[in-house]
């Protein structure tokens, strides 16, 4: 997985890079909600996480977000390393996350 964007010498360049793929959007407004599907099986990966509300995450194989779990700011972007084969929760907020395509 390469980390940072390559510039056209090929030197690494600090920002982030999504893609054209559009966001993934979790709903957790009123209940614990994960991603569908793994943020990717074979590779860790950087995501940009960002919630319209302060909100709790949770990662894992099968997460479900509580009170107890790492707290996000709303409004405030959040990037993040997350370990192949692991999903996101969010509670208390609609979370949009952003895959780097390095």
């Amino acid at each position: 997985m390469n980390i940072l964007f390559p510039d056209q010498n090929g030197n690494p360049m600090p920002v982030f890079y999504p893609g054209i793929i559009a966001p993934i959007i979790v709903d957790g407004t009123s209940a614990s909600a994960a991603t569908a599907a793994v943020i990717d099986a074979n590779d860790k990966q950087v995501v940009r996480l960002w919630a319209d509300n302060n909100c709790h995450i949770a990662i894992g194989a099968n997460p479900t977000a509580t009170t107890s779990d790492i707290p996000i700011s709303g409004g405030i972007s959040e990037y993040l390393v997350i370990e192949s084969g692991c999903k996101i929760a969010v509670l208390g907020a609609k979370l949009y996350i952003n895959v780097h395509k390095g």
